[in-house]
């Protein structure tokens, strides 16, 4: 007769789950009979045909796919190590030299060229420090230059 230990080493082990001295001890003892039932699902995975995943010839099958795998890292890290330059490609420093240049070119233009003078008003308007509502809108620089045109004579 085997012992309750001896009986749960019996059930997990694929060449003595089938003993005679499992059963006579299955029989005799309601504890391990019930352990059984409940460990049965899993004893049937556990001794049961390995899957093919699990295999040798799985692994075999996937060396060439690990070998592209490993040189497309290798590759990837190649590309990363290399340093990055300040202005990448030569089109891409062009377009960025083109930009800059239209740039420098937009600011002469706004400050070299003369700013548009003020007008003088036709002979019937009124001066615009009189009319309060049209100095409400103008800015402070352009009420000054309109007293300015108005007021101060050309000495021309």
């Amino acid at each position: 007769m085997i012992t309750c230990d001896q009986a749960f080493d019996c059930m997990t082990d694929a060449r003595r789950k089938d003993s005679p001295e499992l059963a006579a001890h299955l029989a005799d003892c309601p504890r391990c009979r019930q352990m059984a039932e409940t460990l049965a699902p899993a004893v049937d995975l556990l001794t049961g045909p390995v899957p093919p995943w699990m295999s040798g010839e799985a692994v075999a099958t996937r060396t060439a796919a690990d070998t592209e795998t490993v040189a497309l890292a290798v590759r990837s890290a190649q590309r990363l190590g290399r340093p990055r330059t300040l202005l990448g490609t030569p089109l891409r420093r062009s377009l960025l030299a083109s930009m800059g240049g239209a740039l420098v070119g937009a600011l002469a233009m706004a400050l070299l060229l003369p700013a548009q003078k003020p007008s003088r008003p036709a002979a019937g308007e009124v001066c615009t420090w009189q009319n309060r509502s049209a100095a409400m809108v103008n800015d402070a620089k352009t009420l000054a230059l309109s007293c300015v045109v108005c007021h101060i004579q050309d000495t021309k």
